[in-house]
């Protein structure tokens, strides 16, 4: 059965997929209702992650699927990747600018690529390389990150 990752009220959620998509044509919050009583009823399962779960922080701001099936999370306190199992976490010890993600994409070479409170951080599989400054202006609070056609990032 396919799932569906999220987050609502400041933790991650996998929900079954199929019961989501009947979901998707109402507003957010009325969906998460939606889904969520659709699947108790059906009997399907809601399973709610948090700290205590492995994520390195039960605040969660994003999260992204990329192209292997891993999920991404960003929270306050650093990046998780989740296999369906298992959180790999990342924070700055590891390499990341800032724990406190907004946004993760994949881009086209499948690097993954978070916007933070303090910068943007590229993972290539191997280590992270940070981004804090483009042309002497400091790079602050990136909600938002897209690729263009090109291979261009843009952010906001």
């Amino acid at each position: 059965m396919e799932s569906l990752a999220f987050y609502w009220n400041n933790h991650f959620i996998i929900v079954d997929f199929t019961l989501f998509l009947i979901a998707l044509k109402l507003p957010l919050s009325i969906s998460f209702l939606f889904a969520s009583l659709v699947c108790l009823a059906s009997g399907s399962n809601i399973k709610v992650f948090t700290s205590n779960d492995g994520l390195p922080s039960s605040y969660v701001f994003t999260a992204f699927q990329d192209r292997s099936g891993y999920i991404w999370v960003g929270t306050y306190g650093g990046i998780s990747r989740f296999d369906g199992r298992n959180f790999v976490n990342f924070t700055v010890n590891e390499g990341l600018g800032s724990n406190q993600i907004l946004k993760i994409i994949q881009d086209k070479k499948n690097n993954i690529i978070a916007g933070s409170f303090f910068g943007v951080s590229i993972y290539d599989g191997v280590k992270f390389r940070n981004i804090e400054k483009i042309s002497g202006v400091s790079i602050e609070r990136t909600r938002t990150l897209i690729e263009d056609k090109h291979g261009n990032i843009w952010g906001g």
